[in-house]
């Protein structure tokens, strides 16, 4: 309908209005339909927040709309830890972790793992990236999330990684690309790991469940397809 169409287009203009460089990550629109009824388009760059963060956001505004639907003043719930708060504790925390370096420097790979060309920073953007779609039926998905982890005493990443990684071997040498050394990638995490501030000798607990902002983590690992399934799941 064009009123849906008015919801996407104003979605758009939003991104578009947002200045990394200047800090504007947050753009809103009122779009009003010919019956009178309107729905606010919200769009927040990535940079200001992640997907743990939306439903925080989501219930903020249900709720100061109900407040002033019934002509109460706002009172939203409050965060416990800031994202503010949060950064600057683990910054205070280098120093525990610098012997976690070389551990994690041995899984950075001496070059990425080939995959039959290099990188142009030119021509390889987004825009003209693909996408490959392939459906599981449910039985596979439930084994996957249920079944895998508990017989090979992990999570469900094992069993995906491990599928990962034999599919980019198997990938290469379609194409005649030789290769032995693991599957390098990065793996990418919410980063909301409470636990962090939890020991030495400023201990601390913190609470990140009502805290909206930006929070990942990203390591390096080394992937080995091994010969079979089996023995590249439990690598």
């Amino acid at each position: 309908t064009e009123y849906d169409d008015a919801l996407v287009a104003a979605h758009e203009a939003a991104t578009r209005r947002f200045d990394t460089v200047t800090g504007r990550l947050v753009q809103a629109a009122l779009v009003t339909d010919p019956a009178g009824d309107a729905r606010i388009v919200l769009a927040i760059h990535h940079l200001g927040v992640d997907a743990v963060s939306w439903p925080v956001i989501i219930e903020d505004l249900m709720t100061a709309w109900a407040q002033r639907s019934a002509g109460h003043g706002y009172r939203l719930r409050d965060s416990v830890t800031s994202q503010r708060a949060w950064m600057l504790a683990l910054g205070e925390r280098i120093d525990e972790y610098r012997e976690q370096l070389g551990y994690w420097s041995e899984r950075l790979p001496q070059r990425p793992t080939p995959l039959g060309g290099d990188l142009d920073r030119d021509r390889d953007r987004v825009a003209a990236s693909g996408r490959l779609e392939y459906v599981f039926d449910a039985a596979v998905t439930e084994s996957l999330i249920t079944a895998v982890p508990e017989a090979f005493s992990g999570n469900v990443n094992d069993a995906i990684l491990a599928g990962l990684a034999r599919a980019v071997r198997a990938w290469q040498r379609g194409r005649g690309i030789v290769d032995d050394a693991p599957v390098s990638v990065l793996l990418e995490g919410h980063g909301r790991y409470e636990e962090a501030l939890e020991h030495g000798d400023d201990a601390a607990r913190a609470d990140l469940s009502r805290t909206v902002g930006w929070f990942t983590s990203i390591s390096p690992m080394s992937l080995d397809p091994a010969t079979d399934i089996v023995h590249a799941v439990k690598a």
